[in-house]
């Protein structure tokens, strides 16, 4: 079968409630902390602080950029700041943009990664002008679905590939229900799934290297249903962060209307994930009802139902939001992020040099992909 070009694999797609506004800053209590609507935060303006770090930083090799990148993020709050509360809000909203954990990403990435989505004001925030500000009524789920509509026969599903072989005449892709043949390949997995594929000719070191050093972030993500969303009619955003695990954000209101169901979403990250992936859905659940009714007593007990995505038990994921680098790989090896291996291209959100890590970055990585293959025909 000869298709152009050949899609590879398209990846799925202190415990206190922080202050959004002045007036929250006075209220001792955390539950009543949450009557400050974080929906009253105005617009973050964009951070002076990540105006000098470039988009494409990390393909930049200057002896500064590979001090910065030899440093881990923790590295650099640790060294700047003594004060507890400052570094429980840095390390905290770390593991919650990024799921991972500060000392685990390189500096220089964390400063690429808040650029390219703005700010790191822009990525913590929840009220307008910022990147949870919007969500999809149809869900993003709904959204793959209707895609996928339209593509019908032309996505084959269970059939991972496990091999990528080319010459100089167009690729062969090896899957478990056959093969595939093309003059071009766009692979667009996230580092550590493509680096399971065989490849013909083998990758270069620089690309082997890099793939080998951008572990998936860790992430469950759950749901919590009840019969109307009670925290409404108390006043209350439903919206709770904390700096403690497993979880940065306890939860966020997802409800569609005052009437009911009442849907509360939350994450483990980073560490948390860790440590909860793997342990059961029950397990998970209890936990999470525990944390909220801490924070929202004894109505938060009046689950009606709830789910979680165990994402990094997930063999076709193994993690989530998107996989960093570990300190030293950018300035090494980092170049070769969306350096095409002869016929084979890169796509994927963290190949992406504005809103890595999201969805926007994703499909912005697809269009550079496509056009790189197309220029090949001479059509762009």
């Amino acid at each position: 079968m000869r298709l152009f070009p050949v899609l590879v694999v398209t990846c799925a797609l202190c415990q206190t409630a922080i202050a959004q506004t002045p007036d929250c800053k006075s209220i001792k209590d955390s539950a009543a902390r949450l009557v400050c609507y974080d929906k009253s935060m105005p617009p973050a303006p964009p951070s002076a602080a990540a105006k000098p770090v470039a988009r494409s930083a990390p393909a930049q090799r200057t002896d500064s950029s590979k001090y910065v990148d030899t440093i881990s993020a923790e590295d650099w709050f640790a060294k700047n700041t003594t004060n507890p509360e400052v570094l429980g809000t840095l390390r905290g909203l770390t593991r919650g943009i990024l799921t991972a954990d500060a000392y685990q990403i390189s500096f220089l990435y964390f400063l690429f990664y808040m650029r390219s989505g703005d700010s790191f004001l822009s990525q913590a925030g929840f009220g307008q002008g910022t990147t949870q500000a919007w969500t999809v009524r149809e869900t993003m789920h709904g959204v793959a679905a209707k895609i996928g509509e339209e593509l019908k026969d032309a996505i084959v599903f269970e059939s991972p590939v496990r091999a990528i072989s080319q010459n100089e005449s167009g690729v062969t892709v090896d899957a478990d229900t056959g093969k595939w043949e093309a003059d071009f390949a766009i692979v667009c997995l996230p580092p550590p799934l493509a680096l399971r594929i065989q490849y013909t000719p083998i990758l270069t070191p620089e690309r082997e290297i890099l793939l080998q050093h951008m572990p998936m972030g860790s992430v469950i993500k759950y749901w919590v249903a009840y019969e109307k969303p009670f925290w409404r009619a108390r006043g209350y955003s439903g919206l709770i962060t904390s700096d403690e695990l497993p979880s940065n954000l306890i939860c966020a209101d997802s409800s569609l209307s005052d009437s009911g169901p009442g849907f509360l979403v939350g994450f483990m990250e980073a560490r948390g994930g860790v440590l909860w992936s793997g342990a059961g859905k029950d397990a998970r659940r209890t936990e999470v009802v525990r944390q909220l009714v801490r924070f929202f007593g004894s109505d938060a007990e009046r689950v009606i139902d709830y789910e979680d995505q165990d994402w990094p038990s997930d063999p076709w994921s193994r993690g989530c939001y998107m996989a960093s680098p570990a300190p030293g790989i950018l300035s090494s090896a980092g170049e070769a992020i969306r350096v095409p291996h002869g016929r084979v291209h890169w796509a994927g959100t963290e190949t992406s040099d504005r809103w890595a890590g999201y969805i926007d970055g994703a499909i912005r990585s697809g269009d550079r992909a496509a056009a790189e293959v197309l220029a090949k025909y001479g059509k762009v």
